[in-house]
């Protein structure tokens, strides 16, 4: 496999300044290179419950997949704005490929679902 050690995944909102960059803190740190996962944001966000509906139909399946459990769909879905993320070529690769596939054509189809990217953010 061609991954590195840590794939970083940032939004175009982020900020060059922010302390997710930072040495001590952020993507560099010895703390972030040790972990699976770990994310960053601006602020806690809360999934607008007009998308709840949508979220529990196309994006949670994709969520029980990637983590091989049957929890139901959560009545509180809570991300961060101005996100990025750090995961590990291993964490990556756990998630079996129909997964990826799946977001992958969820994210696609934007004319037919124009939130899908919100949505994912809640993921």
């Amino acid at each position: 496999h061609k991954l590195p050690d840590r794939v970083v995944f940032v939004r175009g909102s982020v900020p060059d300044d922010s302390s997710a960059f930072s040495k001590e803190k952020g993507v560099a740190s010895v703390a972030v290179q040790a972990a699976d996962f770990h994310m960053w944001g601006s602020h806690s966000s809360e999934l607008p419950l007009k998308l709840r509906g949508e979220f529990c139909a196309s994006v949670w399946p994709l969520v029980q997949r990637a983590r091989d459990f049957k929890k139901p769909c959560p009545e509180r879905v809570v991300s961060m704005s101005n996100s990025l993320f750090v995961a590990s070529r291993r964490r990556l690769l756990a998630t079996p490929k129909d997964v990826w596939m799946a977001l992958g054509a969820l994210l696609s189809d934007a004319e037919a679902k124009p939130d899908a990217g919100a949505l994912v953010d809640y993921a």
